[in-house]
């Protein structure tokens, strides 16, 4: 659908109508995105395919995946989860990812 700016900086990719595909070049941290948006649009959940997936190891993973569960999931919806990976991506690492996503809340 295309982009938005909010008042703050945060360039959003939005995928339809209250689904945001990703926060672009967000200035603010995930925890205070969802203090400001949460209940008011769908989050696409995932961990850094540039950073975290390639480089990271599982527990960086599962705290990456926690983190944004922490802020965004309250179990009442509004979060999409979600893992693309590269072939340099290690296997360990994206079984972390799902079983982080798996977790109780």
């Amino acid at each position: 659908m295309g982009e938005y700016t909010d008042a703050w900086g945060c360039r959003f990719e939005v995928l339809e109508p209250g689904v945001i595909g990703e926060v672009k070049d967000a200035p603010l941290a995930v925890e205070e995105i969802a203090r400001r948006y949460k209940g008011q649009i769908t989050f696409w959940g995932e961990v850094s395919r540039q950073d975290t997936l390639p480089f990271g190891t599982p527990e960086d993973c599962r705290a990456a995946v926690r983190r944004v569960r922490a802020a965004l999931d309250d179990g009442a919806g509004g979060l999409i989860a979600e893992c693309e990976w590269g072939n340099d991506v290690a296997a360990e690492n994206v079984y972390a990812v799902y079983a982080a996503w798996e977790e109780e809340i």
